[in-house]
């Protein structure tokens, strides 16, 4: 998918790949990529600040993420990156953030509730070996329970993950870290710290509530995204 996709520049550049045959019968290859050199990822930034960033050192790469997110889900079909979190975010030599790791990607739209019950387990082990349990939406995180709800798997689930991403911004820690099990997931159960110097910004906390609501129907869209972090990166976050 990277090598085919339109160029951006918040999305790491791929120069090519190539593909190693398997060394034994029924083994598997070795997929060599040419990437652009990036440095250090998001979370290093953040810890090299102390965990604290100021608005605009949290809305610049949040929103930069953001428009890689817009990029991707304008192609024909969407493509849902299904990996964002703060290691996947590396920062260019032009300065620029760049979304990487394009190994889940998917253009498949998942109605959990019109699965036969025998795709259903065949679909969990899919989840639990590409996408991390921290940064799980509800309708990832327990595909049984998503049976019976009938949430669809789609692009939404980028949403969510950037609502993790920019929760991790803010706060120094990830919303489900000390409680990250598929109920909790599931029923959105996360609290805003509200000792901490950013929990003042009704606007921002209202953007991460939005970013993780349970139902995917009830998240923005990527440009919806855009035109609330557009306002936070002049500075209006705070009263």
């Amino acid at each position: 998918i990277l090598s085919e996709l339109p160029p951006h520049e918040n999305i790491i550049r791929c120069f090519g790949f190539s593909i190693d045959a398997p060394q034994r019968p029924g083994g598997s290859g070795m997929v060599k990529l040419l990437l652009e050199l990036c440095s250090g990822h998001l979370l290093d930034f953040q810890d090299s600040k102390g965990g604290k960033l100021s608005p605009k050192e949290m809305m610049d790469p949040f929103v930069q993420v953001a428009e890689a997110v817009r990029h991707l889900h304008a192609q024909r079909p969407p493509i849902q990156h299904r990996d964002l979190k703060v290691e996947n975010v590396l920062q260019g030599s032009d300065g620029n953030w760049k979304l990487c790791d394009f190994g889940s990607c998917s253009t498949a739209c998942v109605p959990g509730h019109e699965l036969p019950r025998g795709e259903l387990q065949r679909l969990q082990e899919e989840i639990d070996k590409t996408v991390t349990m921290l940064y799980r939406p509800p309708e990832m995180a327990d595909v049984q329970l998503n049976y019976r709800k009938g949430y669809t798997i789609t692009e939404q689930v980028d949403i969510w993950m950037l609502g993790c991403i920019l929760y991790t911004l803010a706060f120094y820690r990830h919303p489900f870290q000390d409680n990250a099990t598929p109920m909790a997931i599931w029923n959105a159960k996360y609290f805003i710290p509200s000792e901490h110097p950013m929990a003042r910004s009704a606007k921002l906390c209202a953007l991460i509530h939005w970013l993780l609501a349970a139902d995917p129907k009830d998240r923005p869209s990527a440009p919806r995204v855009l035109e609330a972090g557009d306002s936070f990166k002049a500075l209006r976050m705070f009263p």
